[in-house]
């Protein structure tokens, strides 16, 4: 019980430092705290107007219709 208390009002704290940031989807009670939190999260990069460089295994993106189970 304490670790979803704990949970909840860690929660309750990063709600509270994205809406001071002007997030102000944080306050829809019908969005799950993921949503919540991962929209917060691409609006705070979006928001910081600054480059960021990624790395990405541009095999993961594609998807093959032929590719067998193992691929898959």
């Amino acid at each position: 019980m304490e670790d979803d208390e704990e949970r909840g009002e860690v929660l309750q704290k990063i709600v509270d430092v994205l809406l001071e940031g002007g997030y102000f989807r944080a306050r829809i009670s019908s969005l799950s705290p993921f949503d919540k939190l991962t929209g917060g999260l691409a609006w705070c990069i979006t928001a910081s107007n600054i480059d960021i460089d990624i790395d990405i295994d541009y095999d993961l993106l594609f998807y093959d219709d032929e590719a067998t189970l193992g691929e898959k």
